[in-house]
């Protein structure tokens, strides 16, 4: 065993030393010169226009992306002076494939959206077949992947799915044999982004019918995608890797060497490494997939593409740390670093500088090494922030998510900056609280699809001296906690634990809220004892070391930037052995500082409170009995104006919530928080509010000095079942609203609880010396010194995010 190793090591090895040098062979063409118009060279401007359009599409197959969008705005510049609509077109289509291929999809789309408004009121072409499949293929890289009844938050009413069969009907009725397949391979690459077991069944489909008779390159893409499809669990029917392999290279290796056929070996290598990722490594299947990218090498280098040589190049690096072959790993990620670093590629580089990260992490590292890493994830990081509008939008034949190549990277490093053994600097702690902030910031702009969420410099000394702000961070072997107190230098503790026991303990705390519900509203001592001793566990990790702190600095408010599955449960029900911390604390939870709005000056109780609700069942949704009374309890306490039933309907909302200036908007009707934003919705009378419809309905709010919502309660909502991201939603709503708090319940609690609680939160409002943390706080506390209530499911589920004052 270990001669084979040793053999396998070594072959791996040779390889680097028959990569050739760079090949003189001219760029390919590619598909964007399709765009162009016939010459006229009778008119100087479009002879002029014609010649920048050709020379972009060299430069984009070179792999000069960013040379290529230069010369495409120029030509359109030249053809619109030139009043021809065919040239204008074809130069927005080119530019977007520029944008993309730079990682600005967001920028692609509004290029592309442009068009299609100009192509929709054109007869069907070849130009509009093309410029619908460009526009397919970015809505579907924007995970925008079917049409939606309304718009999105950029006036988009568009979807993958059905932009390209538009353009796929345009293809057959041509009877263009390529451009049909072509289509087709994005449809079922849509078709399979969508997922669900209809839809997957179609991606394959469509991926077998190409495989069958397409064009070679395309018929490699499809039986990748396939191959990928099958290679799931759930599946589990995909041929003999070594087989696949090899009937997959006998059609790609005579293809000519162009980009596309460069991302075919390198999006081949990747399918065969993530299947052995987290299993055994069989080295007699990763050597043919070191060729792969060997052979990626050379094509790049031979067309010029410094792109994908730097793709290319990494992805053999990260074969060799997969494969435990850490220095030859790291030279070659440094190698493709330097390729990547003199190109416009933000979204390459910063996943070169995390894997150089991760490589130099690995096994023992020394210190100088881990120096060295501590640059690279910085680096990585700067990367990101320039990409922050598109995020969420980096190619999905990558298989792209936020939760697997944004979010570890500020984890990873988090973790080397807070790592055991070393004795931890202000800097480090100062450094890794900002990261966790922009992470929280960064994980709302994905969840939102919306880039550059206004942002604020706080400093909790200015907002309120006696509060403390807890960032529990749960990293795999611990949870790393830093604590904010005003005055005094960053506090950090960790509890040694896996994070697949804090996600177990909370779980099972989450469990007994909802068992200690019964029939009868009783709560017996039994049950109370448990939910305690459960209660106290997590106490002990985040707060219990804080303690002697938090009591000599007379702290009155906790604000938490909760991280993972923490924020699946209230804080209030953490219990020190005595009492519950809502007992002692005002708490409130916020993704971070940075989105905490400063606070309003202007008296809340002044102007009406918006009350609004629906009491009868609708739309399929039960009754809720409750809530007239709650809303006529609480308009006997307020200046108000009430909307039930058939009123609270979306346009008598919108109407009423600019013509009040309501610093207080009530609601109370049923609605989910979800982790995803198509899932989280409001109901009103006449449909449901999604996130963008809700901010559409508050978009003349906030838009003038002092109009902004104080506070938003929302009494009957509750977070989707078994979702442990679902105060995204709850955190996306506040901001679609631009509250600048929100009172929400974290699970449906009965009508008589909600009632009493509102009742004593608007009698608490109503007193100018108390904040919206405290009079929410007292509210709990009747609740809780109530027998009838004392079960925390009653008291517990309503949470205040964002301003507690």
């Amino acid at each position: 065993m270990n001669h084979n190793k040793i053999y396998h090591s070594t072959l791996l090895i040779s390889l680097l030393t028959i990569l050739p040098a760079t090949a003189s062979k001219p760029p390919q063409i590619p598909t964007a010169t399709a765009a162009n118009t016939t010459a006229a060279p009778s008119n100087s401007l479009l002879t002029a226009a014609q010649s920048l359009n050709q020379r972009g599409a060299e430069l984009l197959a070179a792999g000069k992306a960013d040379r290529a969008l230069s010369n495409w705005q120029q030509a359109h510049k030249l053809y619109t002076q030139a009043k021809d609509s065919k040239g204008m077109i074809g130069t927005k289509i080119n530019q977007a494939q520029a944008l993309q291929s730079l990682g600005f999809y967001r920028q692609a789309l509004l290029n592309l959206q442009e068009v299609n408004t100009t192509l929709q009121q054109q007869p069907d072409s070849e130009l509009k077949m093309q410029g619908l499949l460009g526009l397919g293929n970015s809505l579907r890289a924007l995970r925008m992947l079917e049409q939606k009844t309304t718009t999105d938050s950029q006036g988009i009413n568009l979807g993958a799915k059905e932009t390209l069969t538009q353009s796929l009907k345009i293809a057959t009725t041509r009877q263009d044999r390529a451009a049909i397949d072509r289509i087709n391979l994005s449809l079922g690459n849509t078709l399979n982004l969508i997922g669900g077991k209809e839809q997957s069944q179609a991606a394959i489909d469509t991926y077998e019918k190409i495989a069958l008779d397409a064009a070679p390159l395309i018929r490699v893409q499809a039986q990748i995608n396939l191959y990928r499809i099958q290679s799931q669990p759930e599946l589990k029917t995909a041929p003999n890797t070594l087989t696949f392999l090899t009937d997959t290279r006998k059609v790609l290796d005579p293809i000519a060497p162009s980009r596309s056929t460069v991302y075919a070996y390198i999006n081949l290598a990747e399918t065969i490494k993530k299947n052995q990722e987290g299993s055994k490594i069989d080295r007699e299947i990763l050597m043919p997939a070191a060729r792969l990218l060997t052979t990626a090498i050379e094509q790049a280098r031979t067309i010029k593409d410094s792109r994908s040589e730097a793709q290319a190049i990494g992805s053999l690096g990260s074969l060799y740390a997969l494969t435990g072959q850490k220095l030859e790993a790291r030279n070659l990620t440094q190698k493709a670093l330097v390729i990547a670093e003199n190109l416009p590629a933000p979204d390459l580089a910063y996943r070169l500088h995390w894997q150089l990260g991760k490589i130099l992490t690995a096994n023992n590292p020394q210190e100088k090494n881990l120096e060295t890493a501590t640059s690279a994830y910085r680096q990585a990081i700067n990367h990101l922030k320039l990409l922050r509008n598109d995020l969420n939008a980096i190619d999905a034949d990558l298989q792209f998510s936020f939760r697997d190549s944004v979010e570890p990277v500020y984890r990873e490093y988090v973790n080397l900056l807070l790592r055991d053994g070393k004795q931890i600097s202000e800097e480090n702690l100062a450094t890794a609280r900002d990261l966790i902030e922009s992470l929280q910031v960064a994980e709302l702009e994905n969840f939102l699809r919306q880039g550059c969420l206004d942002t604020y410099t706080v400093q909790l000394d200015k907002i309120d001296r006696s509060a403390v702000v807890i960032y529990p961070i749960i990293l795999p072997d611990r949870v790393a906690t830093i604590a904010s107190i005003p005055g005094k230098p960053l506090r950090y503790y960790s509890q040694k634990i896996s994070s697949a026991t804090v996600e177990e303990t909370v779980s099972q705390l989450q469990t007994k809220i909802q068992d200690s519900k019964i029939v009868d509203l009783n709560f017996t001592a039994k049950q109370e004892q448990a939910f305690k001793q459960q209660s106290k566990q997590i106490y002990d990790l985040l707060i219990a070391p804080l303690a002697g702190d938090l009591a000599a600095a007379k702290t009155k408010t906790l604000v938490f930037v909760l991280d993972g599955a923490f924020r699946t449960i209230p804080m209030s029900v953490l219990y020190d052995g005595n009492k519950y911390l809502v007992e002692n604390y005002n708490l409130a939870l916020t993704p971070g500082l940075q989105l905490v709005p400063p606070q309003n000056s202007t008296e809340r109780m002044r102007s009406q409170v918006l009350l609004g609700g629906i009491s009868e069942s609708r739309q399929g949704f039960s009754a809720l009995p409750g809530v007239k009374p709650e809303l006529e309890s609480i308009s006997r306490l307020v200046p108000h104006q009430k909307l039930l039933n058939e009123q609270f309907n979306s346009n008598l909302v919108a109407t009423n919530l600019v013509a009040s200036n309501a610093p207080i908007v009530h609601f109370a009707t049923h609605g989910q928080f979800s982790s995803k934003a198509e899932d989280t919705y409001i109901l009103t009378w006449n449909n449901r509010l999604n996130l963008d419809q809700f901010s559409n309905l508050l978009k003349d709010r906030g838009t003038r000095s002092g109009n902004a919502i104080e506070l938003l309660v929302l009494s009957a909502c509750q977070t989707a079942t078994g979702d442990n991201r679902a105060t995204l939603g709850l955190a996306g709503v506040a901001i679609k609203a631009r509250a600048k708090s929100t009172i929400a319940s974290l699970w449906s609690v009965s009508d008589e609880a909600t009632q009493d609680l509102m009742v004593n939160l608007y009698q608490n409002l109503a007193n100018k010396n108390l904040g919206k943390g405290e009079s929410l706080r007292q509210a709990q506390q009747a609740l809780l010194r109530n027998p009838k209530y004392r079960s925390p499911y009653y008291w517990a589920p309503f949470v205040l995010v964002g301003n507690w004052q």
